[in-house]
């Protein structure tokens, strides 16, 4: 039997400390684990993770701006309608939500 994958495509808000950046994320999910990517600030950044108990989710990447590169870890919640994280930097936390752009694809 092949793997189980299901794609999910959201458009986000993400509260930094100079506003609302707007942008998308895309995960793709294999049984537990999670690969995608983050675009926001003009760049397109890989993430990767893990679906944990109680319906959370852990994710790891890179956001890249125009002054630095920052890697982060992020928690939080996704469902067929919407997703919420909280991403933690080295110094920083930022707040991203965003609803579905299309319905989930099973590939």
């Amino acid at each position: 039997m092949g793997e189980y994958t299901e794609q999910y495509c959201y458009a986000i808000k993400m509260m930094t400390p100079v506003g609302i950046r707007d942008g998308s994320i895309v995960l793709n999910i294999n049984n537990k684990d999670i690969s995608g990517y983050l675009d926001i600030l003009n760049h397109q950044n890989v993430l990767s993770g893990k679906i944990l108990e109680h319906g959370q989710c852990e994710l790891k990447g890179e956001i890249v701006s125009l002054m630095r590169k920052s890697n982060y870890t992020a928690v939080g919640t996704f469902d067929f309608c919407s997703i919420q994280l909280t991403l933690k930097e080295e110094k920083n936390n930022y707040e991203l939500y965003g609803i579905a752009k299309d319905w989930r694809i099973e590939l």
